[in-house]
């Protein structure tokens, strides 16, 4: 357990996760919130479990369930919240040796990745649609997390760690961006200065051409030439 001190960056998949609350509403006004969960490292959502009522019982009971899917983190990060001071959650975190750190009050910039997946999610998925219902909502919530993109570095890790035999390299493979990305970088650059070469020396020859042209008297010299 901890409080407000600094955490250094995840090195690996599972190091540390970070959880928060996001709250909405259906059609008729009813309120129900979505409990998000990130793997810090890879930037994956973990789950988003929608329901009307999220305790800490209901939360011990979601992180086992991810536990039994994915091995339990080192670290997980939240604020302090009532469901994440619960006598449930500190009983999951002696059973689990999870160390568990509560962000300092009124500091959710210290809870960064899973507060910036939350705007993600508001942005694209709860401000977009008008569920009717709580029917409605957790499979359309259920479906957006399936289909949700981590970042570019999320994606790269994964692909080059993926197991070997399911491996399929090709010029067009994650793993191969950068390098693709300098080729053609130094494709275009030296497209760039060939053309620009190409353009001087047509007009260097042009000039000269005119300036031939200008001595054997078979055009007349401009205002600027008999200068």
């Amino acid at each position: 357990m901890g409080t407000g001190r600094p955490l250094a960056l995840p090195t690996r998949p599972n190091e540390r996760w970070s959880l928060d609350f996001v709250s909405d509403a259906v059609a008729d006004g009813r309120r129900f919130r979505v409990l998000a969960v990130v793997d810090d490292f890879t930037r994956e959502c973990l789950c988003l479990v929608t329901d009307t009522s999220l305790s800490g019982t209901r939360l011990v009971r979601e992180l086992d369930s991810l536990v039994a899917r994915r091995r339990k983190p080192k670290t997980i990060v939240s604020d302090n919240g009532t469901e994440m001071t619960s006598m449930a959650i500190l009983r999951w975190c002696q059973q689990t040796r999870v160390e568990w750190h509560y962000i300092a009050p009124g500091k959710p910039m210290q809870n960064g990745f899973v507060e910036s997946f939350n705007g993600s999610f508001r942005d694209a998925c709860l401000n977009e649609t008008l569920f009717s219902s709580l029917v409605q909502a957790r499979p359309a919530i259920t479906a957006w997390k399936e289909d949700y993109i981590p970042s570019e570095f999320a994606m790269k890790w994964q692909w080059k760690n993926r197991p070997h035999k399911a491996r399929l390299e090709t010029k067009d493979s994650p793993e191969n961006w950068g390098d693709i990305g300098s080729q053609v970088s130094s494709e275009i650059f030296t497209s760039t200065v060939s053309d620009t070469l190409a353009q001087i020396a047509i007009a260097g020859a042009s000039v000269r051409l005119k300036k031939i042209k200008v001595l054997k008297g078979i055009e007349p010299a401009t205002p600027y030439q008999r200068g």
